[in-house]
């Protein structure tokens, strides 16, 4: 279920992001390219990373500190859009610059059909605030209310549509109990339509039941997944994934990637789906690996093994001072941002995991990275052109890059830093030795 935020929550994150951060990423949120060798990456810092096909730069976004990037957007490589708690952000081809979009609240997706017609959805205020819509039409922003006040996660833009998703969290009669309604609210024809809650009730027994999280869209098709709570026969109450694709008029649900039974190395959720370009939906498991979806049925790929109980032996030379302090499983979560879909603690070293050493790697470095790799649980963000050729960042300011079935972690900022522990030592030796 995800994380949703009061006002006054809300205005205490945002007081501690406006607090200067170390000059480094604490995590990556989001990330989106116009081809393989024009790619976007950002987070929490006041620089963005750019792929040119060679090498991972740093570009500064041209603000001060304070910066929490939720999502990228482009029509172009001179044309690009990043949208958080800093208003909407535009690159031109030379230099990141701050727009004059009209909003004083937290911005949370942003797409659009080019560079002169962009659709941005911020946050809600409160639970009975309704979000904005704002539209830059090439020349001017604009702002309009959506049609019922709920907590906007994720948008859609289509050739003549706009979806906004998200959830509401309703205290109803006659239990008195709260819960949790999907809302898809899309705008056609000069109006507003709203499935799952509308404003009232539900009326939508699918889309209605789910707290819609992600969404993403390749050419016709579009698909959007969340979770939905559900109780067990023992009382307990578990969050499972769910998964809806719209290809025409009509959404129909897709399969569990764990298809009841999790493979090992996952504990059954979903931390993460999405289109790639190809349309393919690919799901990244909450433990290691992920899966392809094609033909009515999910294909895991590295979640069968498990990485050995520790990392392999410090090789000579190592970055790892005595007694260096451990660094965080995991970083803070955005503020104002929803979670990933089942997200849960990142497992440690010596869990069930997602790919044993490769047999022939080239040292104990390159084979604890390798296997490093197919741990993507905290993935904030995916894209790519195609199901076997896709690029992953995590809230570990890793981002990771999949071609076929073999995953490699092409950027990692902690080791930027000299002190790195063990494990972390080793990838950073893996990435420099490449």
């Amino acid at each position: 279920m995800s994380v949703r935020r009061s006002l006054a929550a809300l205005a205490v994150a945002l007081v501690v992001a406006a607090a200067p951060l170390p000059a480094q990423f604490q995590y990556l949120h989001t990330i989106w390219g116009s081809g393989p060798s024009d790619i976007w990456a950002a987070g929490n810092m006041t620089a963005a990373l750019h792929w040119d096909g060679r090498a991972w730069t740093e570009v500064p976004l041209g603000v001060d500190a304070g910066v929490d990037i939720a999502a990228l957007w482009g029509s172009g490589p001179a044309a690009v859009f990043a949208v958080g708690n800093r208003g909407v952000l535009h690159w031109d081809g030379r230099t990141w610059t701050r727009t004059s979009a009209p909003a004083d609240r937290m911005l949370v997706a942003i797409r659009g059909r080019s560079a002169t017609d962009v659709y941005v959805v911020t946050m809600s205020r409160a639970d009975d605030d309704k979000p904005l819509l704002l539209h830059y039409d090439g020349r001017a922003w604009s702002s309009s209310e959506l049609p019922i006040a709920f907590n906007p996660s994720d948008l859609i833009v289509s050739p003549t549509e706009v979806t906004v998703i998200g959830s509401v969290t309703r205290d109803l009669p006659p239990q008195y109990t709260m819960r949790t309604f999907g809302v898809v609210a899309r705008f056609a024809a000069g109006r507003w339509s709203v499935r799952g809650w509308d404003g009232s009730r539900s009326n939508d027994p699918v889309l209605g039941a789910v707290d819609w999280i992600r969404a993403s869209q390749a050419g016709a098709a579009t698909l959007i997944a969340g979770s939905r709570r559900e109780e067990t026969r023992d009382g307990d109450i578990v969050d499972y994934p769910e998964i809806a694709i719209q290809a025409g008029a009509a959404w129909r649900a897709l399969p569990r990637p764990d298809a009841g039974r999790p493979p090992q190395g996952s504990d059954g959720t979903v931390p993460f789906v999405f289109l790639t370009g190809d349309g393919t939906p690919v799901a990244l498991f909450a433990g290691m690996g992920f899966a392809r979806f094609a033909a009515g049925h999910w294909t895991p790929v590295g979640v069968t093994t498990v990485l050995p109980q520790t990392p392999p032996p410090q090789p000579a030379g190592a970055l790892v001072p005595p007694g260096a302090r451990k660094e965080p499983r995991a970083a803070p979560r955005p503020s104002g941002l929803p979670r990933p879909v089942g997200a849960g603690p990142a497992p440690a070293p010596g869990v069930a995991a997602g790919l044993a050493q490769p047999a022939a790697a080239s040292s104990p470095a390159a084979a604890y990275a390798a296997a490093a790799a197919f741990d993507m649980s905290e993935a904030w963000g995916a894209w790519g052109p195609s199901a076997r050729d896709f690029w992953v960042v995590t809230s570990r300011a890793r981002i990771v890059h999949v071609v076929g079935d073999t995953p490699t972690i092409v950027y990692a900022d902690r080791c930027r830093t000299p002190g790195a522990v063990t494990e972390q030592a080793l990838i950073c030796q893996a990435l420099r030795s490449r």
